[in-house]
Parts: C-alpha cells; structure tokens; sequence
C-alpha cells in the first residue's frame, strides 16, 4: 500500500514537473533585435528594406538576407523605425504587420538632412511577420561619410503568451 501511494505521489510530482518546465523555460526566453540601414544606394518603392548591419539578434528573430522579422514567440512586442533623409529628397518608409499596414515614418527637408521615427506596440503570434516598405524612391542618408549610423529596425518583446506552451517554433 505505501509503495503504491509512493509511486502516485511521484506520479503526481512528475506530472506538475512536465507542466511547470516549460513555462520557467519561457520565463528565460528573450527576443530583441535592432539593425541598421547604411549602404548608399536608391531605394526604390514597394523594396522592403533590408537593415544590413545587425547591432544585436537575441532569439534569432530578424532575418539580414530579407530584412524580415520573424516572431519566434507569441506575445506583445515592441517596434521602433526611423531613418534619416538627405536634403530635398523624401523619406517615407511603411511599417507592415503580416502584410497588413500599421505607421509610416516620414522625413523632408528641402535644405537639410530630416529624420523620422515611430515606434509602436503590437500584438504578434508565432511565425507571423513584420517589415519595413520603402514608399518613394529615396536616398536614406547612410553616414558613409562620417561613420555614423542613422537608420534603425529594433524589437523586442516585452511579454510571452501562454500559446508558447506548446511544441516549439521550427
């Protein structure tokens, strides 16, 4: 008889176990991004912008060959974007949520450089996208002259869901 209370209470611990394990694995998990935009060259409308240099990639969610992120987690994220155009040419970039539009950012200045910037916060499940779309043909100021990096793409999350319970993202 106590061999068979010993074996359901061990049963019973196991089982909390297996449910508790992947939620204190969640916990631990972080995801956050931030990527620059500095190559000297037009870009043209409906281009997804691609940020070629990666400050940081925790959680591999932004990928550098499409300029794509990817959420690995489902949960509240944040996204910031801004740019910095050159004198007399616009600067408009579009921000999409799983091909849906969300903000613009926007810069002009006949005379001199302009910057924009929003940031915004967004609900994303598993698998789902976001992106940057350029809008008009554009210069976006690259610093190739003086080294300075004015063009961002970052996330990051801030909470996870309880979808994330479940088998991981491959």
């Amino acid at each position: 008889m106590v061999g068979l209370l010993f074996v359901l209470l061990f049963a019973a611990v196991y089982n909390t176990y297996a449910q508790i394990a992947p939620m204190a694995q969640m916990a631990q998990m972080s995801v956050g991004f931030s990527a620059i935009y500095n190559s000297p060259r037009l870009l043209e409308p409906g281009e997804t912008l691609i940020y070629n240099k990666v400050i940081t990639n925790v959680g591999g969610a932004y990928n550098p060959s499409t300029g794509i992120m990817t959420c690995p987690l489902s949960g509240l994220y944040v996204i910031n974007v801004g740019g910095l155009s050159t004198p007399g040419n616009l600067m408009t970039l579009n921000l999409y949520h799983n091909g849906k539009y969300l903000i613009t950012v926007h810069a002009y200045d006949e005379s001199a450089h302009s910057s924009g910037s929003r940031t915004v916060v967004i609900e994303c499940l598993r698998g789902e996208t976001v992106y940057v779309v350029v809008t008009h043909p554009v210069h976006m100021y690259s610093g190739e002259t003086n080294n300075y990096e004015h063009n961002i793409f970052s996330g990051f999350m801030i909470s996870s869901t309880m979808e994330n319970m479940v088998a991981p993202m491959q």
